[in-house]
């Protein structure tokens, strides 16, 4: 008797790879709002949680604000600019620094090897305000005001001394210190501030500074 052993093979093809060209965020409902209730997030087609940067969530809830100065300009070692941001006393909002960005120019042409020694202190010494800048909402749809004090003065270039967080030298042009809110000053019982001084090298020639921060308040 004879006996046939083989079995039928079936063939299949390996399963494509996903294509994932025409994927769109998917939205998924998670908990973490204050009151407990559910909230829509974002995943993309991995189920990764797309996070959403510090200052974007604050700009839309009306929480990010900037201060502008106008320009100041610079002559010798006498005098030094410093821009001065203050949480006032028992304000009851907590300050996070995004971002300070600003430019240095020569007042002359032919002044191009001109340096600004740019200092940033923690709870510098308050410099007289005469000309308070207001600070603006980054979110045009939002009626939040900013308790903030905001001010930027012509000092004795060595009038801050303690608390120097960071220092760095400008060789003219665009200059941007990015924090990403990492730098937080709390509400106390007393003014917290950070102060940012700029001071220029050449005792000779003139320096035209620019500079903006942005903060949240929440």
């Amino acid at each position: 008797m004879d006996f046939n052993f083989e079995v039928p093979m079936s063939v299949s093809a390996t399963p494509p790879l996903p294509n994932y060209a025409n994927e769109s965020l998917s939205s998924s409902l998670v908990f973490g709002n204050d009151n407990g209730t559910p909230r829509s997030v974002d995943v993309d087609f991995q189920g990764n949680i797309v996070q959403i940067p510090a200052a974007t969530k604050h700009s839309q809830q009306g929480e990010l604000f900037s201060a502008v100065p106008i320009n100041t300009y610079l002559i010798g070692l006498e005098t030094c600019a410093v821009l001065q941001l203050i949480n006032p006393a028992n304000s009851g909002k907590t300050f996070r620094i995004e971002r300070i960005i600003g430019g240095t120019s020569p007042s002359l042409i032919t002044n191009n090897t001109l340096v600004t020694l740019i200092e940033i202190y923690k709870n510098g010494a308050p410099i007289p305000i005469s000309d308070p800048i207001t600070p603006v909402n980054r979110n045009w749809g939002s009626p939040n005001t900013s308790v903030a004090t905001a001010n930027l003065q012509l000092v004795p270039v060595f009038a801050i001394t303690s608390n120097l967080l960071q220092t760095s030298l400008n060789t003219l042009g665009y200059f941007e210190f990015v924090f990403n809110e990492e730098l937080i000053i709390p509400s106390s019982t007393s003014d917290q501030n950070i102060s940012i001084a700029f001071i220029n090298l050449n005792p000779s020639a003139g320096i035209i500074i620019t500079a903006s921060i942005v903060w949240s308040e929440t």
